[in-house]
């Protein structure tokens, strides 16, 4: 079989060059056959690729001008009736860059994906950069190393969103170390359309404040920039301005409001437009303040303890109502309690309030920023209950064989919650237990009078029988008062009498007691009860007078008295009269004691004593026909006696006097018998 000599060859020639292949074969039998292909595939001969077989054991392939695409393997294949052979020749051109495609100028809108195309071929395959200048004033260029641009595709140059800084001349430069690098510049414009943006997209300024709403705007200019307030222009004037500032890459436009008041409330809108695009953001801007006046504050519902208020929502201010204070206090305008809700309710129940009582509500919204007027004032009075508290100081004052006169003090006056309607007495016999029920006479309210009353009648006598008193309004009844036991007499006790005042001294008051004995009711006495103004009481017991009037002393002058009596007999005691007041007369002040009646009286009577004893002694004698005594005895006496008196009138008492009165006219008398005597 045929047999190459050397069967591997490898050569790298340069684009333009010739290449030459001999395939010759050292051993074989003829005939032999040559048979030339490309990366196994047969050649034909062309004007650029020629074969030629030089003898019977050679054969040669010529390319005359190699280009980048003879690179291949080729092979030589040679066989005879026995065998085959084969050479295998690796050809490898090298080819400078050349361009696939290349980048050109381009203009986008910022934000939007950009693509500058740099392929290139060659062999071996060319590396392609990329090199920038920021902006076109500038001459410089330096590698683009932004992160958002990648290069794709043996050097194209992509990103998903350009931008406004991306602006500039871009070069590609390609290079595999054949032949030059190729380079081509182009320009990059990045095309802006407005952006508008604001500080936020609300914005709360209390009334009266300044507010300032700031607009920044990018984009290419030329830009026109416009405010509107809930779709309209808003009309400059010296409150409000709206200020256009220029910047290097933004404008600024700021909207001022000076002493804002709640008709500037609204949406007010920065919009921007140019060549390129339209832009725009709204604020919507609040003038707080505190809440309006709540309005139609109503009472809904009414108990006893507690009321349902509701009111309307006012206008919060342009800011949430936070909450709600209800104030409330007593019709007395009394220190006013309070009770807060939850801004989202506009309803409450008032707890813990008094029965029958009449309130004043008002209610307050607040917010961040402050208070509401308080609403109009609503009244209202609680429902009735039954009374709290009993009767008390339930007492027996008179009674009989058969009836009982009772008075009893009402219940404390904050616990009647409702204006009481009257009484119900009760009444049961002691000994028949306590399964027996209570027998009721009912019994009107004396308005005028702290202390009530009630007669009770048709009892048994000599029968003990409880007693209480409950009072009642509309809506109930009160407690049961502290029962009270009574026991009915076998013979009544004495009525009430009746008294009267009849004159006053100094020292002692003269009373005249009108007693009705038509029932033949025996009467034992009276008791007096007695007492100054803001003094104690005093009790004096009087005997019965045939004539009703009595005197009561040891007063003091110039005072207030109050005095009652009871009558009593050996069965009970009578109810008590009603008070009566009286005053005291003055105390003369300065009047010698001789001019006073109190002591005249006794000492005349005492001299006009003193003066007959001797003189009917002297009669006596003058009839028995007796010598008169010596003038000196006869006179003697009396004026001595006169002379004592003038002299003590100053200085004992006037009670005293009239004791040592009473001892001179017995010693008087004592001399006169002594004369009789002598002169019998």
């Amino acid at each position: 079989p045929p047999k190459i000599q050397d069967r591997i060859s490898e050569k790298t020639l340069n684009e333009g060059q010739r290449y030459n292949v001999l395939c010759s074969v050292s051993e074989g039998n003829l005939p032999l056959t040559f048979q030339w292909s490309k990366n196994g595939k047969t050649l034909q001969e062309s004007s650029n690729l020629i074969i030629r077989q030089q003898d019977d054991y050679s054969s040669t392939l010529t390319l005359a001008i190699v280009k980048g695409e003879d690179s291949g393997n080729y092979t030589c294949l040679v066989s005879n009736r026995v065998g085959s052979d084969s050479l295998i020749s690796k050809l490898q051109v090298l080819v400078s860059p050349s361009w696939i495609r290349q980048p050109y100028d381009v203009s986008v809108m910022a934000g939007k994906k950009l693509i500058l195309h740099c392929e290139a071929t060659g062999y071996p395959l060319p590396v392609a950069k990329w090199r920038r200048t920021k902006g076109f004033s500038i001459a410089q260029s330096s590698p683009v190393t932004d992160t958002h641009w990648k290069i794709v595709d043996l050097g194209t140059l992509t990103t998903s969103a350009a931008k406004k800084e991306d602006e500039g001349f871009y070069t590609c430069e390609v290079e595999n170390g054949v032949g030059e690098k190729l380079s081509k510049t182009v320009r990059m414009e990045i095309q802006v359309s407005p952006t508008v943006k604001l500080e936020s997209m609300q914005k709360m300024v209390k009334n009266g404040e300044d507010s300032v709403l700031i607009c920044n705007v990018t984009g290419d200019k030329p830009l026109t920039i416009q405010w509107t307030k809930n779709g309209n222009k808003p009309e400059e004037n010296q409150r409000i301005q709206i200020v256009q500032t220029t910047l290097e890459r933004n404008f600024i436009s700021t909207l001022n409001i000076e002493s804002t008041s709640r008709e500037d409330s609204g949406l007010y809108v920065c919009s921007a437009n140019n060549t390129f695009g339209y832009s725009q953001m709204g604020v919507r801007l609040g003038i707080v303040e505190p809440p309006n006046q709540p309005q139609d504050l109503k009472v809904k519902s009414v108990w006893s303890r507690s009321v349902r208020l509701c009111w309307e929502q006012p206008y919060n201010g342009n800011s949430v109502i936070q909450k709600y204070v209800i104030f409330y206090n007593k019709g007395d305008k009394s220190n006013p309690s309070e009770v807060k809700v939850e801004g989202s309710q506009t309803s409450i129940i008032i707890q813990r309030l008094k029965p029958y009582t009449q309130y004043q509500f008002q209610v307050v919204a607040i917010n961040k920023v402050g208070s509401s007027k308080p609403s109009k004032i609503v009244e209202t009075i609680t429902s009735q209950e039954e009374p709290a508290s009993p009767p008390f100081d339930l007492q027996i004052t008179e009674k009989s064989t058969a009836s009982a006169h009772l008075t009893w003090k009402l219940p404390l006056k904050h616990d009647w919650n409702g204006p009481l309607l009257g009484f119900y007495v009760g009444y049961k016999k002691t000994s028949q237990g306590s399964q027996i029920t209570y027998s009721y006479k009912q019994v009107s309210i004396d308005h005028s009078k702290e202390i009530q009353q009630c007669f009770l009648d048709n009892l048994q006598k000599t029968s003990t029988y409880t007693l209480i008193v409950i009072a009642y309004n509309r809506a109930g009844l009160s407690p049961p008062s502290q029962p009270v036991l009574l026991t009915t007499s076998y013979v009544e006790s004495p009525p009430t009498p009746k008294i009267s005042i009849m004159t006053t001294s100094p020292n002692s008051v003269q009373i005249r007691i009108l007693w009705s004995s038509k029932r033949n009711i025996p009467l034992s006495g009276y008791v007096a009860h007695i007492k100054p103004t803001n003094g104690q009481w005093q009790m004096i017991n009087l005997l019965p007078s045939p004539n009703h009037n009595y005197t009561i002393g040891g007063l003091s002058s110039s005072i207030q008295y109050q005095m009652y009596l009871t009558a009593k007999n050996e069965y009970g005691e009578s109810g008590p009269t009603e008070v009566l007041s009286f005053l005291t007369a003055n105390k003369i002040d300065g009047e010698p004691l001789y001019q006073q009646l109190s002591f005249t009286l006794p000492v005349v009577v005492s001299l006009v004593i003193v003066i007959i004893l001797p003189l009917v002694a002297c009669c006596f004698i003058h009839k028995l026909d007796r010598p008169l005594l010596e003038p000196e005895l006869q006179f003697r006496f009396p004026i001595l006696f006169l002379h004592r008196l003038l002299f003590l009138s100053h200085l004992l008492h006037p009670f005293k006097i009239i004791l040592l009165i009473l001892h001179f006219i017995h010693t008087a008398a004592k001399q006169s018998m002594t004369i009789l005597d002598t002169i019998a």
